[in-house]
């Protein structure tokens, strides 16, 4: 629709010059014409507020303005010298624009009524002559032309609708292949790691009760964080596999139950708190969020030592924030640019959202990653 726009607002900015700088009409024809020319700027900037609008367009919209430009284009020629205006040519992006957003019969209806309404006029011209075989041959390329536009549309159209349907059946079938592949490694893969975590800490268990030898506890222990660390990374690849995992469910929910899960794994405490309403989020921003916060708890569990953790969720002045502390070891800020790729992937993730986030850290004091997410930059569902 935009580009549709800019080829109206370019036709009626050429059209004002045409009838104004040199006038070959006058009077009341004149007046005419600058009135079709200025209702037609009128319903343009209505229909660009529109689209500023990030609600989904009816489609009566493009349908009045379809009929507005078959009419105000029959209008000028029948105004003007008919047979012998050159407007006509103005149809062709009128019955592309046209056919492009309605292909079929209705498209097919609104070209054969205009075709036929011009039909009409130019043939009750005094210069125009069905035994001038000139005549004749200019009016049938007009009619061929005028009716081959919007079948080139159509054809645009349902090529451009077998690429869209090839693109949903390949989604459809890489979507099939990760329920596949993430149903395979929930059922074996993880399963079979938090049976290891298990027992290793059964184990681990058994072996301080059963032996004071120091460095074996430390690789019992070593063991363990493993196997977690393990589970933790296999619970993140089965959601990136699935992201429709999240379904219906807002971020709230999905922080809640996330928490949940990191310290049913860890046995590190994490608290979810939301103050104010819910902002309704596209999926797409959700799962990115979802992102964000797994990295972070996965690295409060590997690097921060601490012993419970908080996500804090806020939504004012038009903005969401997010906020993930913890109570670990923290770290001079200034090694930040040096700790792995878990903090860049963060922190691409939000620039890809349209966030910014914001790591702060003490030595001894923990650490606190603040996301903060204005709305207006949120994606949009498409």
């Amino acid at each position: 629709m935009p580009i549709q726009l800019a080829v109206r607002w370019a036709v009626l900015t050429a059209a004002a010059l045409e009838i104004n700088v040199n006038p070959g009409a006058t009077g009341p024809t004149y007046l005419a014409l600058n009135a079709i020319v200025a209702a037609g700027a009128a319903a343009n900037a209505l229909l660009t507020w529109r689209l500023r609008d990030p609600r989904p367009l009816s489609t009566a919209w493009p349908l009045l303005a379809g009929l507005f430009d078959a009419l105000a284009i029959t209008a000028a020629i029948a105004l003007v010298d008919k047979f012998t205006n050159l407007n006509f040519i103005l149809y062709f992006p009128a019955f592309v624009s046209f056919a492009l957003v309605f292909p079929g019969r209705i498209g097919a209806a609104y070209v054969a009524a205009t075709m036929a309404v011009y039909l009409v006029i130019v043939t009750t011209h005094h210069n125009f002559s069905w035994s001038d075989q000139t005549h004749l041959k200019q009016l049938t390329v007009r009619l061929v032309t005028m009716g081959t536009a919007p079948l080139i549309a159509n054809m645009v159209v349902r090529i451009e609708r077998t690429r869209r349907e090839r693109a949903v059946a390949d989604a459809l079938a890489a979507h099939l292949a990760h329920q596949r592949i993430a149903q395979d490694v929930h059922d074996g893969i993880a399963q079979a790691i938090y049976m290891l975590a298990v027992n290793l800490e059964a184990n681990t268990d058994v072996v301080r009760r059963q032996t004071t030898d120091s460095a074996l506890h430390e690789r019992m222990a070593a063991l363990v964080r493993l196997a977690k660390q393990a589970l933790l990374e296999t619970r993140s690849l089965l959601f990136n596999l699935e992201p429709a995992l999240a379904g219906d469910q807002g971020i709230v929910a999905l922080l809640r139950s996330q928490a949940s899960e990191f310290t049913a794994v860890t046995d590190i405490p994490v608290t979810v708190s939301a103050l104010g309403p819910e902002p309704p989020l596209p999926p797409s921003a959700t799962i990115e969020l979802y992102r964000i916060v797994q990295e972070g708890l996965a690295n409060v569990y590997k690097h921060s030592g601490a012993t419970a953790a908080s996500i804090e969720l806020t939504h004012d002045t038009g903005a969401l924030c997010l906020s993930l502390r913890d109570d670990g070891r923290g770290f001079e800020e200034a090694a930040l640019p040096r700790r792995g790729r878990g903090l860049a992937g963060m922190r691409e993730r939000a620039r890809q959202l349209g966030a910014t986030l914001a790591i702060e850290a003490r030595p001894g004091a923990g650490t606190r990653l603040t996301l903060r997410l204005p709305l207006a930059n949120a994606p949009r569902t498409v």
